[in-house]
């Protein structure tokens, strides 16, 4: 069976991430999307900008940098909604910030299918708010990480319907979830992970197409802010040809090219059935041995009640 290959893009302020202000500029934005913007366009890769919209105007990238939407539209790129809960984990201040960049994004620049949560945060309530705006793929399950007190250690590997009550579990929403590729196999566009580990892990799932009836996935995500140093907001070189070689690399094989919408839209008219795939921890095993994260078990549980004993403790947001 085929394998498709999508990418995406957090477009969201740099301070909000780094927690210490560039002045008034947010060069992930002004210098980052551009650049990114010349590589797709060389490489030919269509993209979903998940576009970080809140309901306070100070928080919205289409009010503050509308030239930087338009540059993205005028390459035919789809635009989705990324949203970041400050307000607390409830219900009615998630539906405030969704409802909020859903009208924004939608009353300019058409119909927003595709969704992300800030730091991969979504949860049951999300889902529901999602559907009830229209909303018809969530992105931001990212397999064998814990973000917040979500688990997504035993999800599918590929897009699938979740539960209600349940969304790492496969079940009768509406809303498709679709996985970032396991994390375990280093296709992560990050200074410490190296183009060899990137093309090892995508060479486990290109070699898992032939064996599988039905499309293999390799799911890129990364942020507008990537290329940048975290502290001076320079351009980071590495990065940039790091993702430029692995994209010539992507080029040797039949791959198709897709943005999420279409990736959604083509999984539903195939009625294709969520898979799981026995991965080898690639990451794991590129760590040190005195790194804890090498061992998987410990990243599974150790680690994830130790965030999640510091969030009942100091209430902590993600």
């Amino acid at each position: 069976m085929p394998i498709w290959f999508t990418m995406d893009l957090d477009v969201e302020f740099d301070n909000e991430r780094f927690g210490k202000p560039y002045g008034l500029s947010n060069p992930g934005i002004e210098k980052g999307v551009p650049l990114f913007l010349e590589i797709f366009k060389k490489f030919q890769i269509p993209t979903t900008f998940h576009i970080q919209e809140q309901a306070n105007p100070r928080h919205s990238v289409s009010l503050r940098y509308p030239s930087i939407i338009e540059a993205i539209k005028s390459q035919n790129h789809e635009l989705g909604l990324h949203t970041h809960f400050e307000k607390g984990y409830d219900s009615t201040s998630r539906e405030r910030e969704i409802a909020s960049g859903v009208k924004r994004l939608e009353e300019k620049y058409g119909k927003i299918v595709s969704f992300r949560a800030g730091r991969y945060f979504t949860n049951e309530d999300t889902v529901k708010i999602l559907e009830k705006y229209g909303i018809k793929h969530d992105v931001s399950p990212y397999k064998n990480t814990s973000i917040g007190n979500m688990r997504w250690y035993n999800i599918p590997d590929s897009p699938y319907h979740p539960g209600y009550k349940d969304i790492t579990k496969p079940g009768k929403a509406k809303i498709l979830m679709i996985p970032v590729t396991n994390k375990r196999l280093g296709v992560i566009l990050d200074g410490s992970i190296s183009l060899d580990l990137m093309k090892k892990g995508t060479e486990f799932l290109i070699s898992m197409s032939k064996k599988f009836s039905q499309p293999i996935i390799i799911f890129l995500t990364t942020h507008s802010w990537k290329f940048l140093d975290p502290v001076k907001g320079d351009i980071r070189k590495d990065v940039i040809q790091r993702l430029e070689e692995y994209f010539a690399f992507l080029q040797r094989f039949n791959i198709e090219f897709m943005n999420v919408k279409t990736l959604g839209e083509r999984w539903e008219q195939g009625k294709f059935s969520p898979y799981f795939l026995e991965a080898p921890d690639l990451l794991g095993r590129s760590l040190s041995s005195f790194s804890p994260r090498r061992y998987f078990w410990f990243s599974k549980h150790i680690l994830f009640y130790r965030k999640y004993l510091k969030y009942i403790l100091f209430k902590k947001i993600d």
